[in-house]
């Protein structure tokens, strides 16, 4: 690709020269975009053509059933030295990630039944 010196050019070549760029930028776009959209299909095509059993998976539209631990509070599984409780979800809270930091071991803080 030949270099072009943008120095000498006239505002109305750089003008064109813009215009130029953005029509082949386009069009590269929609290129890209229709073959993308091509695999998708195809991948689609596959998918449908799967049964259920093949991938582990239910089948699209089918109706999922409600996890039954959702929206119940989990029991305690660490207590910290000050009293502090911890569920074990998520991210490990501040005082805990304070101790670990000393050396600390998280199992010295589980609860024991």
């Amino acid at each position: 690709m030949p270099k072009i010196n943008l120095k000498h050019l006239s505002v109305a070549d750089l003008v064109r020269l813009r215009d130029e760029i953005e029509t082949a930028l386009s069009g590269k776009i929609a290129m890209e975009r229709d073959e993308l959209q091509a695999k998708i299909d195809a991948l689609g095509k596959f998918e449908a053509g799967r049964s259920p059993k093949s991938n582990g998976s239910a089948r699209r539209g089918a109706a999922k059933r409600p996890n039954p631990a959702k929206g119940r509070k989990a029991a305690p599984k660490y207590k910290g030295p000050n009293g502090e409780l911890w569920a074990g979800r998520g991210l490990a809270p501040k005082w805990l990630a304070a101790l670990e930091k000393q050396g600390k071991k998280r199992d010295s803080y589980l609860i024991r039944k």
